[in-house]
């Protein structure tokens, strides 16, 4: 269950504001920590340094018209200090992987945590966003922008083996227990601003109608 495999109650209480993407039979949910007033603000991110490199393609081989309005929505939304939750809903098969890996870029995040429902998806995101293939391959980006690093967490995190990796990444791709084992030290929690649960479709409700 995604809701005890990120104790969701302590990072809600501690988030800025929410973004559930859903889609008929797909969904991903975005957390956004907005920056503080801390000297690492004015650090720039690997996210932040390529904002501007971030094109809109549209047409046949680019962005899908729902990608577009889902990735607009989002940069607009943090433009507000709205309610902590909000809600962006994606047709299937529209593109939310895409969607997912633009993020960041819009938000010019510091770090992103991948949550992903198995080890398959772990690494199919992982070789994707290694080397912006989707990205590039629509128009996203150029092909000679710099790809992000990008660290597939495959076990359990062990502060001594995993932190010095964590810190020098832009993305940290994770199954739902090897995120929670991240969630337990303040300090790696403290590095991301920005998390993304992909397939959020699995989380539970509390009621049905």
């Amino acid at each position: 269950r995604w809701n005890d495999a990120l104790k969701w109650n302590g990072l809600l209480s501690t988030m800025n504001a929410v973004i559930f993407i859903e889609a008929i039979a797909c969904a991903i949910i975005i957390l956004f920590f907005k920056p503080n007033c801390g000297r690492e603000k004015f650090v720039k991110s690997y996210f932040s340094k390529h904002y501007s490199d971030m094109n809109y393609p549209r047409g046949e081989c680019g962005l899908r018209n729902a990608q577009i309005g889902a990735i607009h929505s989002i940069a607009s939304y943090f433009t507000f200090d709205n309610s902590p939750d909000a809600i962006v809903v994606m047709p299937t098969g529209s593109g939310k992987s895409a969607v997912l890996m633009m993020a960041p870029y819009a938000l010019e995040s510091k770090r992103i945590l991948i949550v992903t429902p198995s080890a398959m998806v772990r690494s199919q995101i992982a070789d994707d966003y290694s080397i912006l293939l989707t990205l590039k391959k629509i128009g996203v980006f150029s092909v000679q922008i710099k790809n992000p690093t990008v660290l597939e967490l495959l076990n359990i995190f062990n502060y001594e083996k995993h932190s010095k990796r964590i810190l020098s990444s832009d993305v940290i791709v994770a199954t739902p227990t090897v995120s929670l084992s991240i969630s337990e030290n303040m300090q790696m929690v403290d590095s991301f601003d920005l998390i993304v649960v992909d397939e959020a479709h699995h989380v539970p409700a509390k009621t049905w109608t």
